[in-house]
């Protein structure tokens, strides 16, 4: 049997959700809309402890933020990098990635 995703990845990925799905212009920036955004994948990747990153995917799209600052590393997300961005600077988003990363380091 499958284990399912971490609570605090998914309760990220629903704000994430969230703020996207509430965004006017979402259905100009992404085909699909709020109905592709929905669908939204979050992680985030600790493998390489001394650069941990969150990769977003929305739908064959997908791109890699680090978690120490929520800039860009690699990929595409239609252009919504901004709102990303502007959800990782969140203080409740960032610190509870923060914290994600510290406590699996240790595990």
């Amino acid at each position: 049997m499958a284990e399912g995703k971490d609570p605090v990845i998914t309760e990220l990925e629903q704000s994430l959700i969230n703020l996207l799905t509430s965004k006017k212009d979402i259905e100009e920036k992404v085909s699909g809309g709020a109905k592709r955004v929905r669908g939204l994948s979050f992680n985030i990747d600790i493998k390489n402890p001394k650069s941990p990153f969150f990769t977003v995917q929305i739908g064959m799209c997908e791109a890699a933020f680090n978690v120490n600052n929520g800039l860009k590393e690699r990929g595409s997300c239609f252009g919504l990098e901004r709102y990303i961005r502007d959800w990782y600077e969140r203080p409740s988003v960032s610190s509870a990635i923060l914290k994600y990363v510290e406590k699996s380091k240790h595990n």
